[in-house]
């Protein structure tokens, strides 16, 4: 049986691009959606891209027409997304644009912050004004069960990526010695970014679709996925500063919630409705005994049985933090 064609939105950010190389090695015809086409894809040379298999295409998430065009003039069944945060219905016409030109099986980037959280989605979306990153996710999950139905889609709620250790560590900050955390005894799984990737496009191209996946998950479109161990900030940091090549760093602590806020928008880039959220209470809702159980479990089981841990990932970044 032919493998399904899959379209892969974004395919120049780190899930992504691993997503639609995995698709690839993994015998499908690979579809690059992207607001500029021309764009380099992160590790796809261009003799592989001239081999074959991958083609490129013009998409953007915010203009549904777009996104049904690239479905439709590709002919892809498949579709990994992301969320759009700056949508104000949910992504709900989109997720109608890909459901009306033909993507059966839709697998969307999701976050562990709406995972486990003792309420429904629709509360999260009505009455979570002060976590945006929860409400934006849960609402694009929302739109995917109106349109595809229970167990017509599948949601990956990945923890902490690994890669957010960039905005901290990044930019020569580990070169030279010292660093500044924000709250750095506040633990996160560090999940690499690449193994999201991965499974995401495992899961996109099952013989049996979303609904295959959600009854292997226990009748659950919402898959949790974390890193291997979890670690404080402090701890990870130093993790990564070895792993880099660095040797031990000093830290500089940050433990008053508004002087948390100012640093990561002052010198992270971090709009301030998310940092608030961070400064807060981090991702500790996400760091239940279940999620970072099950998470590290679920990366192996639909992924391609392997987990990356955050020494491996600092080890083959390590361009990221010079």
């Amino acid at each position: 049986m032919a493998s399904p064609k899959l379209i892969v939105f974004g395919p120049t950010g780190d899930i992504a691009s691993v997503a639609a190389l995995t698709a690839r090695g993994l015998g499908a015809h690979v579809v690059l959606a992207m607001r500029d086409p021309s764009k380099p894809i992160p590790g796809l040379a261009a003799e592989l891209e001239a081999r074959g298999g991958f083609e490129r295409v013009r998409a953007d998430l915010a203009d549904p027409d777009s996104v049904a065009a690239a479905v439709t003039t590709t002919g892809a069944t498949r579709a990994v997304f992301y969320v759009d945060f700056a949508s104000t219905d949910g992504m709900l016409a989109t997720v109608r644009a890909l459901h009306g030109a033909g993507v059966d099986s839709p697998v969307l980037i999701s976050s562990a912050s709406v995972h486990n959280r003792g309420v429904p989605l629709e509360r999260l979306v009505t009455h979570g004004a002060d976590e945006p990153i929860a409400r934006a996710h849960a609402a694009v999950e929302l739109s995917l069960r109106a349109v595809y139905g229970p167990g017509g889609y599948v949601a990956l709620r990945p923890g902490f990526f690994a890669s957010n250790s960039r905005r901290w560590l990044g930019g020569g900050q580990l070169a030279s010695g010292r660093v500044t955390l924000d709250f750095p005894e506040r633990v996160f799984d560090w999940i690499a970014p690449p193994d999201i990737g991965r499974v995401a496009a495992h899961v996109a191209l099952r013989a049996g679709g979303a609904r295959e996946v959600v009854a292997e998950a226990g009748g659950a479109e919402g898959i949790v996925l974390m890193g291997p161990r979890l670690l404080s900030g402090r701890e990870g940091t130093q993790v990564i500063a070895r792993a880099a090549g660095f040797g031990e760093v000093g830290i500089e602590e940050i433990l008053d919630e508004d002087a948390a806020v100012r640093h990561m928008v002052e010198k992270q880039g971090l709009p301030e409705i998310f940092a608030r959220t961070l400064a807060k209470h981090g991702v500790d809702y996400a760091m239940t005994e279940e999620n970072t159980t099950v998470g590290p479990a679920n990366v192996v089981k639909f992924g391609d049985g392997k987990i990356t841990s955050l020494e491996g990932w600092a080890a083959a970044h390590k361009e990221a933090f010079n």
